[in-house]
């Protein structure tokens, strides 16, 4: 950081914490970005996700016509010879139904019972990525990552520092010019 850089640093929090621009109504602010996420390991009647997750080769389907589409069809005939199913019984089944029944017969099959497939239940969360004190470094951050807001890619979460004595206090020293920048100097 040189010096016209702190002095644009210094503008910003100004701005933010003096001038409540960007502020979204939030004393001390700070900008938190944020990825969306899904969480597994819900109980089924909570999730909003399903998977049917196969541990041996980490792979995932979230419905039948998904499995039925990745899948070898000899590996397919082999999967449902033995079963009172075929692949057109599927369509009428819902996503769920239709992995709760792969689910039942990869494990219950010779030659898939081994690779640990699990019917996995998940939600959508936002998982914190980076934390700044001002909103264009937020902006600029997500820029940089080539996420969009609001399309499941980043967002910017605003919160507030009002219960950490720490930060307000360094960041009041920044507004108010009692913290400012010194330059190196080369010492010979």
């Amino acid at each position: 950081m040189n010096k016209q850089q702190f002095k644009d640093f210094q503008t910003r929090l100004i701005s933010h914490h003096r001038g409540h621009v960007n502020n979204y109504c939030t004393a001390d602010p700070i900008y938190l970005v944020q990825k969306q996420v899904i969480a597994w390991g819900y109980v089924e009647e909570y999730a909003e996700h399903h998977q049917l997750y196969g541990s041996c080769d980490e792979s995932y389907t979230y419905s039948a016509k998904e499995f039925f589409e990745d899948w070898d069809e000899g590996c397919i005939e082999n999967l449902l010879k033995d079963s009172m199913y075929s692949v057109e019984d599927f369509t009428e089944y819902s996503d769920m139904q239709g992995l709760e029944i792969l689910e039942g017969l990869l494990n219950n099959h010779i030659d898939y019972k081994y690779n640990g497939y699990q019917l996995q239940h998940g939600n959508e969360r936002y998982e914190t990525v980076e934390i700044f004190l001002t909103h264009k470094a937020a902006e600029d951050f997500l820029k940089a990552k080539g996420w969009q807001l609001g399309d499941g890619g980043g967002r910017i979460y605003v919160d507030s520092l009002c219960r950490s004595s720490e930060f307000k206090g360094l960041i009041n020293l920044i507004v108010d010019g009692t913290l400012v920048f010194k330059e190196e100097r080369d010492e010979k």
